[in-house]
C-alpha cells in the first residue's frame, strides 16, 4: 500500500512539472509573438512621420532659396512685382516650420513641449526687436529667419530625445540634407545668371528660368520616394530578423 501511495505521489509531481513546462512554453511563445509584432510596428510606424518631417524641412529650404533664385536680378528688392515672390517664400518657410512642429506631435512628443517651441520661436525675434520693426523689409528678411532657426534647433533637440527614432531620423536628415544641397546649388547658379542679366523691362521683372522650379519638384519627389523606400525596407528587414 505504501509503495502504491509513493508511486501516486511521484506521478502527481511529474504531472505538475509537465504542466509548469507547458505553461512556460506557451508564455514564451506568446512573448516572442508580441516582440515580433512590436518590432514590425516600430519598423514601419515612423514612415509617415519621417515623410512629414522631411516635407517640412524641404519647405524650410525652399523658403530660403526662392529669394536667392528668383530675386537676384538687378533692382529686384525695390520692385513691387517681387513682393509676390517674397510672400511665397515666407509661406513656404513658415509652412515648413509648422509641418516640423506637427511632425513632433506625430513622434509622440508632448504637446506642451511643442507649444513651448512655438512660443519661444516668437519670443526670440521679439527680444531682438525684430518682431515689430519700423522697416517692413527688415521685418520680412529677419523675423522669419529667427523664427525658423529657433523652431529647427529646438525641434531637433526634442526629436533626439525620442527613443528608437535615430535609425529613421538619421536617414531622413541625410536624404533631406542632400536634397537641400542640390536645391541650394541650383538656386545659387540661377541667382548668378539672373544677377548678370537685365533689370526690369517696362517695370516688369525679367522672365525667370524654369530650371529652378523643375529641379525643386524633381528633387522633392525623389526625396520622399527614397525615404519611403529606405525606411519601409528597413522595417521589413527588422521584422524578418526577429
Amino acid at each position: 500500500m505504501s509503495i502504491f501511495l509513493k508511486w501516486l505521489s511521484l506521478a502527481q509531481e511529474d504531472h505538475s512539472v509537465l504542466a509548469g513546462m507547458m505553461h512556460n512554453m506557451c508564455k514564451g511563445g506568446k512573448h516572442m509573438t508580441n516582440t515580433h509584432a512590436k518590432t514590425q510596428v516600430s519598423g514601419g510606424s515612423h514612415v509617415p512621420d519621417t515623410i512629414l518631417l522631411s516635407i517640412g524641412l524641404y519647405a524650410f529650404v525652399l523658403g530660403l532659396t526662392v529669394p536667392l533664385a528668383l530675386m537676384s536680378w538687378p533692382g529686384a528688392w525695390s520692385n513691387d512685382a517681387s513682393l509676390t515672390v517674397l510672400l511665397f517664400a515666407v509661406i513656404l518657410f513658415v509652412g515648413g516650420c509648422l509641418l516640423i512642429l506637427v511632425s513632433l506631435l506625430s513622434f509622440k512628443v508632448h504637446w506642451l513641449l511643442v507649444l513651448g517651441v512655438f512660443v519661444l520661436a516668437f519670443i526670440a525675434p521679439y527680444v531682438q526687436g525684430r518682431l515689430f520693426p519700423a522697416d517692413p523689409a527688415y521685418w520680412a528678411q529677419n523675423w522669419f529667419l529667427t523664427f525658423g532657426v529657433v523652431v529647427l534647433v529646438l525641434s531637433l533637440i526634442l526629436l533626439s530625445r525620442v527613443r528608437g527614432i535615430w535609425p529613421a531620423l538619421w536617414r531622413t536628415l541625410l536624404v533631406t540634407g542632400i536634397s537641400a544641397g542640390i536645391v541650394f546649388a541650383v538656386a545659387f547658379v540661377c541667382g548668378q545668371v539672373a544677377a548678370s542679366g537685365s533689370g526690369p523691362i517696362n517695370g516688369q521683372p525679367p522672365p525667370g528660368s524654369p530650371v529652378y522650379p523643375i529641379v525643386c519638384f524633381l528633387v522633392g519627389s525623389l526625396d520622399i520616394l527614397v525615404i519611403c523606400f529606405w525606411l519601409t525596407r528597413k522595417g521589413r528587414e527588422s521584422g524578418l530578423s526577429v
